[in-house]
């Protein structure tokens, strides 16, 4: 969610939708506005980590990939994890 400081710079921003917002001081984790489509676009902001995070699906494990059946779940599991997507 979005507070604020983070109301300040957004309102200061002079960039673009979706462009890092400049900070001066002490240096601040990069943060990304959404496009202005976004239902969230208002109340939300993408914060980049300073140290590196591993997403964990919540649900049962990654469903095997030999099996016909499951192959479907384990390529969205996957494509989840590790492939940037927007809806």
């Amino acid at each position: 969610l979005i507070d604020k400081s983070d109301r300040r710079l957004i309102k200061n921003a002079n960039g673009s939708e979706g462009e890092r917002l400049d900070t001066e001081g002490t240096k601040m984790n990069e943060r990304y506005t959404f496009e202005s489509a976004h239902p969230q676009a208002s109340s939300h902001i993408v914060m980049k980590h300073t140290n590196p995070v591993v997403p964990v699906l919540v649900g049962p494990q990654i469903p095997r990939q030999e099996r016909e059946e499951t192959r479907e779940r384990y390529s969205r599991a996957l494509l989840t994890l590790f492939v940037p997507w927007r809806s």
